[in-house]
């Protein structure tokens, strides 16, 4: 009977380490759960900052050859804001957005443009909101270049934003959000 008690209680004592390890591996999994939301969100705000200076141009023909477009994009933005000079108008880079393969959109590919300074490429935007933009007798548009989870983000909004707007309700998102 002592035999059957002392196989009892090691048994009991093993239960409750089995159990303290695992309340502790449940809160370092808390931990790592923390810590790697914080990374997401963080990653997040680089990916929105780095992308800060970016104008996203929506509907350039296609005829416009890659090597001609920042030649375009100047004259655009030129033709937007007058009172520019050329070298405030100075671009760090402009490339074509990547899309998927499989993608057998007839629609021409956006076109990134990396403005060198902030202050021109918010007057850009501000201008775009009043001016229509047409190259080649095709309407452009401009758009803030966002993070693809940003965008994600604001797609699963729009049934309720819209449902907001048909109410005639003020609606005020944060940015980029």
């Amino acid at each position: 009977m002592g035999d059957l008690m002392a196989r009892i209680q090691a048994t009991e004592s093993k239960t409750e380490e089995v159990m303290e390890t695992v309340h502790t591996h449940e809160a370092e999994l808390q931990n790592l759960r923390d810590q790697l939301r914080y990374l997401e969100e963080f990653n997040e705000d680089l990916n929105n900052k780095t992308c800060r200076n970016n104008i996203r141009v929506r509907g350039l023909p296609e005829t416009v050859s890659t090597e001609l477009l920042p030649e375009t994009l100047t004259t655009i933005f030129q033709n937007l804001i007058p009172d520019a000079i050329a070298a405030d108008l100075l671009m760090d880079h402009v490339h074509h957005a990547l899309r998927a393969l499989s993608t057998k959109s007839s629609n021409p590919q956006d076109v990134i443009v990396r403005m060198h300074y902030y202050h021109i490429k918010e007057r850009i935007m501000c201008t775009t909101r009043d001016t229509p933009v047409d190259v080649e007798g095709v309407h452009i548009q401009l758009y803030q270049d966002l993070a693809p989870n940003i965008l994600k983000r604001r797609k699963d909004l729009r049934p309720l934003i819209q449902h907001l707007h048909q109410h005639g309700l003020p609606i005020c998102l944060g940015t980029p959000l």
